[in-house]
């Protein structure tokens, strides 16, 4: 399977095999090529993948840790963050003012 098809099964499904095999294959691409702006940007588009991943498991850890203990502030105030980082802003901004309330506390 070539990088660009690792890229589009990683983007759709996750899986460590899959992020592995593409980001190898793309350094390899890259030690020959890097300068290649197509190539870089599919392997930072790669890497934005990946990161969007480990942002929602971070926010489902958040989410844990609310229902765990609905009146520690720091929590909310992290998934709030963590929600933001992924553009969920509908999920955002309800949250907000019962965040600010705690703050103040």
């Amino acid at each position: 399977m070539g990088r660009d098809e690792l890229l589009e099964r990683y983007e759709a499904y996750g899986g460590e095999t899959l992020y592995v095999e593409a980001k190898r294959l793309f350094e390899e691409a890259l030690v020959s090529n890097p300068g290649d702006a197509r190539l870089l940007n599919q392997y930072g588009y790669l890497q934005y993948c990946r990161g969007r991943r480990a942002i929602r498991d971070a926010a489902d850890c958040y989410q844990r840790a609310i229902d765990a203990d609905p009146q520690w502030q720091k929590p909310h105030l992290q998934l709030i963050g963590a929600l933001a980082a992924l553009e969920e802003l509908d999920t955002v901004i309800p949250a907000l003012p019962a965040a600010a309330r705690r703050c103040s506390q």
